[in-house]
């Protein structure tokens, strides 16, 4: 996965295919985890063409947050 301004790096693990877990690793050294996170919405967020624009609009707020 490539970078954005602020998003490093992104990985995602699912057990079963459907949901899992989204971990951002960001500029300032610190890491966001969202969980049960569409496996879809994560396809969509890989192909997004900003992750940051796509973060903010479809996951922040939406998913399980811890830092």
């Amino acid at each position: 996965m490539r970078s954005s301004g602020w998003i490093k790096r992104a990985e995602y693990y699912s057990c079963n295919g459907e949901t899992g877990y989204l971990i951002l690793h960001l500029d300032k050294g610190q890491n966001y985890l969202h969980q049960n996170l569409p496996l879809s919405v994560w396809k969509a967020f890989v192909n997004a063409s900003s992750y940051g624009s796509f973060y903010t609009k479809r996951i922040r707020g939406n998913y399980q947050f811890r830092l």
